[in-house]
């Protein structure tokens, strides 16, 4: 995963039941839009994304992210 636009996974007791849905958030760079997003992480876990929702928060940009398949985002 490239460190410079995408900080970390978000863990917490809502994005882990995200997860369930096949939805995962991340922080990444406030740079990045919606597209680039998208290349960058369906080239990174070799999974088509189906939807993304992004938002921000004081100076961090969160994705909520939905792929088609379930991925490991520990394995990585």
């Amino acid at each position: 995963m490239n460190p410079d636009f995408l900080k970390k996974p978000i863990i917490t007791e809502k994005t882990t039941r995200l997860i369930e849905q096949k939805q995962y958030a991340f922080d990444v760079d406030l740079k990045l839009n919606k597209y680039q997003i998208k290349k960058i992480f369906e080239d990174y876990y070799g999974v088509a994304i189906k939807s993304i929702q992004t938002y921000k928060k004081k100076k961090i940009k969160r994705v909520i992210l939905r792929f088609k398949k379930e991925i490991s985002i520990f394995e990585q």
